[in-house]
């Protein structure tokens, strides 16, 4: 194979100045073809021909040539890659590829035919950026005697005059829409050109981003960001100690709901640098505004008649806090467990305490029971609301042992008792001390008689 060897002119007809052939031409399609069964059959003729090709000496140029093929088939086979390719074409202004291989030939022109009478006002020439159409046949010429001989009129003076302000204004027109497509494309940003990301199948070998071209598509450039421009100058960090001024019980009537504003000592100076957050004590659904200090609550339809609020103002390591109470007088009480005394119970004995509580409305309903206590193993509180516990651990005879028991209603009011429970009965191995005493003495009150009787 010498260098001068073309496979584009010589396996796919395509002539040195038609080269670099595009995706259309590549494949022997009409220019902006869009019907995709012409096109796959186009491509699966040119793969066809060329692997025929690919032994002997030119196996490396027919491998490059269906990578081309490939990639121009992949490309046209996406409706939207093709759609922005066309686009590409159109921009580029490049002139229109020469018509395929195997187009039909033109019908010459009789030899006998008059030559063509030429026109009045020579052609305006073509912008630039004008759209690239795909290329037509030759046209046909008629016969000698459907194309009647026309009368040369010789030009005037006057003819002369009035043509050339007509040509100074397509010349002009020419420019300016030269001109008018440049500026799109740049202020455009290139939005409409695609670009080629690695491990496209559009992209040839050699670094080519498209079949038959090495010249690589335009990369939009980045837009630059906007300063945000500042509000107000900034003031400095105040320098004494945040102190929140304290809060009042509140009382609510029926349907009101609690506004609270909190306020600091010195608030010009802490305006935009004080935070506030709600403290540990707080009831459900209550919101806090962390940069006024607007807090909202509304009670909840099961109201107890008290709750607790806790919140905190804070700017670096300046904190205060603050607490204050809502009553609620219409709302049911808070509940109360009865009275009970200390219990007394033995070793491996139940021990059964009823327990009371109640609300404002009498006895409390809902209520759910928990209890906690060191060394108090399987202790529990039934639905009739009676604690059992059997202490079986040896250790616990002789001990007090103390629990705690817990109570949750169905409002999320919560009680609770304390309990102590002293536990009778023989410490582990004490009987078993006595028993061996008693033992050791009858042992020794035989050895002393013995030695008597001797």
């Amino acid at each position: 194979m010498t260098d001068s060897f073309d496979p584009y002119h010589k396996w796919l007809g395509i002539k040195p100045k038609d080269q670099p052939a595009n995706h259309y031409r590549l494949l022997g399609v009409e220019l902006f073809e869009t019907d995709q069964e012409v096109i796959q059959n186009a491509a699966d003729q040119r793969m066809r021909h060329v692997r025929s090709l690919q032994a002997g000496a030119n196996a490396e140029l027919s491998q490059r040539l269906l990578n081309e093929i490939s990639a121009a088939r992949a490309c046209l086979s996406d409706p939207q890659r093709q759609q922005q390719y066309d686009q590409q074409l159109k921009f580029s202004g490049a002139p229109p590829a020469a018509p395929p291989s195997h187009a039909p030939p033109a019908h010459p022109p009789p030899a006998h035919a008059p030559p063509a009478s030429p026109p009045t006002l020579p052609p305006a020439p073509p912008p630039r950026s004008a759209v690239v159409h795909a290329a037509a046949p030759a046209p046909i010429r008629r016969p000698p005697a459907e194309q009647p001989a026309v009368a040369r009129t010789p030009r005037t003076a006057v003819a002369k005059k009035q043509s050339l302000p007509l040509l100074i204004w397509i010349v002009v027109g020419a420019v300016a829409v030269c001109m008018a497509g440049v500026l799109m494309v740049v202020f455009r940003g290139q939005r409409d050109v695609p670009t080629v990301a690695a491990g496209d199948p559009a992209v040839g070998d050699a670094g080519q981003t498209t079949a038959g071209s090495t010249t690589p598509l335009p990369v939009p450039l980045p837009r630059p960001k906007k300063t945000p421009k500042s509000k107000k100058p900034a003031r400095p960090a105040p320098t004494g100690e945040l102190k929140l001024y304290p809060i009042d019980t509140i009382t609510l009537k029926p349907g009101e709901q609690v506004h609270v504003q909190l306020k600091v000592h010195d608030p010009e100076q802490w305006k935009d640098f004080a935070w506030y957050s709600l403290g540990p004590e707080i009831p459900n659904d209550t919101r806090i505004d962390p940069e006024s200090g607007e807090l909202h609550w509304t009670p909840p339809a099961n109201a107890i008649k008290s709750y607790q609020f806790s919140v905190e103002a804070r700017y670096n390591q300046s904190v205060d806090s603050a607490r204050f109470r809502v009553e609620l007088p219409w709302a049911r009480g808070n509940l109360v467990f009865d009275g009970i005394g200390g219990q007394t119970t033995t070793l491996n004995q139940e021990l059964v305490v009823p327990l009371k509580l109640h609300d404002d409305l009498g006895d409390a309903r809902g209520v759910k029971f928990q209890v906690s206590g060191e060394k108090v193993t399987g202790a529990t509180v039934d639905a009739e609301r009676k604690f059992h516990w059997r202490p079986s651990n040896e250790e616990d005879a002789g001990q007090t042992r103390y629990v705690t028991i817990y109570a949750t209603d169905d409002r999320g009011a919560t009680a609770s008792q304390s309990l102590s429970i002293k536990v009778e009965g023989k410490p582990a191995g004490e009987g078993e001390k006595k028993e061996d005493a008693k033992n050791d003495g009858a042992k020794s009150s035989d050895s002393n008689s013995g030695e008597r009787v001797k």
